[in-house]
């Protein structure tokens, strides 16, 4: 049984992976401050900061995993914007002590990047385009992921579109989530109308992550993303049809509306016909993503 590191166990996607995942491979998952996450019976829990050097290079060298995955970072865009050098040593330089302490190895890296790291002004992006980030925390993940490619034998970026999905209640709401919560305070919610992306339901990303750890790929960047572009709104009111929220509580903005929020690319929509064809992964629709979450709130 291939031998894994899940390093950031308690974000959405970790949430996800080990849920369909923790009988295919042999897995230690790493958290930091989430440790009251529901722990699976055939799964190793550890503490992991990625940003002690000494530490991470410990604890690899004490598994020797076959594939370490790295979902951990700090993914708040305003937070990372506020806090950079936390954001650099987190989102780069954990990343880096994780990168070196497998060079001149067998260990594969996979590494789980962003949309982000687009300046958003093309309508569909594809993995040979141009990074450009428009943010700091899209500024990280560039950092991160050109280091990797420079310095790692064996490695698999995946940029992933706008997740959503049942985060645990410890961790960090994602744009489903925040909607129903906010809907449920009976509050008029606010939501952009001029920023698009083909959201992605973290249980395809999951499946997706699945699938490439099985398959024997490298030096490969993959786009990960759901089946539509669509804007921030129409995923809102396509929300509110299956939570049973009412539409009149989401209100259409512009970006410049949210003036106090860090720069968000206004297009991230990604093309995924290479991860169609190499891992034949078939983006989920929002449709069957929302229905799923519907009916799976533990899933």
């Amino acid at each position: 049984m291939k031998k894994l590191l899940f390093i950031g166990a308690g974000g959405l996607i970790g949430k996800y992976f080990i849920q369909i995942a923790s009988k295919d491979f042999s897995i230690t998952a790493t958290y930091l401050k989430h440790d009251s996450i529901p722990r699976k019976n055939n799964v190793k829990y550890i503490k992991l900061d990625l940003t002690k050097r000494k530490n991470v290079l410990n604890v690899v060298h004490k598994i020797k995993p076959d594939t370490i995955v790295l979902a951990a970072s700090i993914g708040d865009i305003d937070y990372c914007e506020k806090h950079k050098s936390q954001a650099y040593q987190v989102n780069y330089l954990g990343v880096k002590n994780i990168s070196d302490g497998i060079r001149n190895t067998s260990i594969k890296l996979i590494f789980l990047s962003t949309s982000y790291v687009y300046l958003g002004r093309k309508k569909i992006y594809r993995e040979s385009d141009k990074l450009c980030p428009l943010n700091y925390y899209g500024y990280t993940k560039t950092l991160a992921e050109k280091y990797i490619t420079k310095n790692n034998n064996h490695y698999v970026i995946l940029r992933l579109s706008t997740m959503y999905g049942w985060n645990y209640k410890t961790h960090r709401q994602n744009i489903a989530t925040n909607l129903i919560k906010q809907a449920g305070n009976n509050n008029k919610i606010y939501v952009v109308r001029d920023r698009y992306t083909n959201f992605l339901y973290a249980g395809d990303a999951a499946t997706c992550l699945k699938k490439v750890i099985k398959k024997n790929i490298n030096y490969t960047i993959l786009n990960i993303a759901g089946e539509r572009c669509i804007s921030y709104y129409e995923f809102a009111l396509m929300l509110c049809k299956y939570f049973s929220i009412e539409t009149e509580k989401i209100i259409p903005a512009e970006s410049n509306f949210f003036n106090n929020l860090t720069p968000r690319p206004r297009n991230t929509c990604l093309d995924c016909t290479q991860a169609e064809a190499i891992i034949k992964f078939h983006p989920m629709s929002i449709s069957n993503g929302l229905s799923r979450m519907k009916h799976n709130k533990d899933d």
